[in-house]
């Protein structure tokens, strides 16, 4: 026979569970998130260095975050206005990237 007890224990040992699962689904949605934005990101940019984007904004010598260039974009909803942005950051190796 159980004893309440153990029944406490079990259903504890169930909730802890339970909320690893969640942990870890909430985990990987973040991440796959952060990776998409970052993909995102990049594609951006590379497209505005494609299309050889006029640099309206601050200058090549300027600091990571800097805005060096903005386009409108066509087909936001009503009420909203969509940006495609060139900002200054830093590669991987401490190199300056557009």
């Amino acid at each position: 026979m159980r004893t309440t007890t153990d029944r406490v224990r079990g259903r504890a040992r169930r909730l802890v569970g339970g909320a690893r699962r969640v942990g870890r689904t909430l985990a990987s949605a973040a991440a796959i998130l952060a990776a998409g934005a970052i993909l995102a990101a990049g594609a951006v940019t590379a497209h505005a260095q494609a299309e050889g984007a006029t640099r309206r904004g601050a200058g090549a010598g300027s600091a990571p975050g800097a805005l060096l260039d903005w386009q409108p974009i066509p087909g936001a909803p009503d009420g909203a206005a969509a940006y495609r942005v060139l900002y200054r950051s830093t590669g991987l190796r401490g190199e300056p990237i557009a």
